[in-house]
């Protein structure tokens, strides 16, 4: 399992277990003391006579303890199991609660004046929504697996050649079965920056969207010498990655005949991306593939 998934299971552990046991708990006195009274609940069902129906169900407490058990308590305890399995459906479990939490509390802003108790519960829900999610990605990224030893590197024909880059492992995939298809050689583009994990993701985001030119290492082959070069690219923040456009300036006027293969996230080609690789190499493309890859399920944009 990858760090990003550890993490936004371990908070979600604890939040879905306070979460739930207090939901349990607060049900429990509900029922033992339905009037409200000796716990001085009562003013509670004040706020709830605003809702539809309470004449019928809003005159005791047994019904909101009712509601409560099943809808924040039962549920998010059978999360807490689920993720403490690691069972994808606790992290999808746990995106949904945290959507019907905000939506709880959100009642609760409409019938009772704003309080502190019930802020603090909606940064909760936003909180238990927010990295439900990254512990859903996190948890589909981790079932990737990539073994190089599945794809033989012949070197059949070491006129061919391919070049990528590969944060996650998605993109060095294809560019290691398009090798072992072709009988070509192949070169990994290196980066000098930190490119790993969850920091490596935000930091390669940077250079994304500042358009900064990320450094990388200095490619000590005679690209002119290849019949034909393969380049595989992730796509970030819908333009080339930073690591390959620097790699496509030093390189400019160096490759003869060359093919692209983007991969992303998104269901589109990204035609104007391989335009962009053409300017910047200075030629015209032969062909160009392009993949979505849905956390490592991969598949070719026709």
């Amino acid at each position: 399992m990858n760090s990003r998934y550890k993490r936004a299971r371990m908070f979600l552990l604890i939040e879905t277990m306070f979460i739930g046991v207090g939901a349990v708990f607060g049900a429990i006195v509900m029922w033992i003391d339905a009037s409200g009274i000796e716990t001085s609940m009562h003013g509670l069902l004040e706020g709830l006579q605003k809702l539809p129906g309470a004449e019928l169900l809003y005159q005791d407490l047994l019904f909101p303890g009712i509601a409560l058990f099943c809808i924040n308590g039962i549920p998010q305890i059978a999360c807490f199991f689920f993720l403490l399995k690691n069972k994808k459906v606790g992290a999808v479990l746990s995106y949904f609660l945290g959507i019907i939490l905000m939506l709880w509390i959100s009642i609760q802003f409409f019938i009772y004046p704003m309080n502190v108790l019930s802020i603090s519960y909606f940064i909760f829900g936003f909180l238990e929504f927010i990295i439900g999610y990254l512990c859903f990605v996190g948890y589909m990224q981790s079932q990737f697996v990539f073994d190089e030893k599945a794809y033989p590197l012949t070197n059949e024909h070491p006129e061919k050649l391919v070049i990528f880059f590969s944060r996650d492992g998605y993109t060095k995939k294809i560019a290691y079965q398009i090798a072992s298809q072709k009988g070509a050689s192949l070169y990994e583009i290196k980066t000098k920056e930190k490119i790993k994990g969850n920091l490596g993701f935000w930091w390669c985001g940077r250079f994304s969207i500042s358009k900064v030119e990320m450094p990388i290492e200095k490619c000590d082959l005679d690209l002119s010498r290849y019949e034909e070069i393969t380049i595989c690219t992730p796509i970030w923040a819908f333009s080339i990655c930073a690591p390959v456009k620097a790699f496509l300036k030093q390189n400019k006027g160096k490759i003869k005949n060359v093919h692209y293969v983007l991969v992303h996230f998104m269901k589109a080609k990204f035609y104007h991306q391989a335009k962009k690789m053409d300017d910047l190499l200075e030629i015209k493309h032969q062909s160009f593939v392009s993949y979505s890859s849905h956390f490592g399920v991969i598949t070719e944009i026709k």
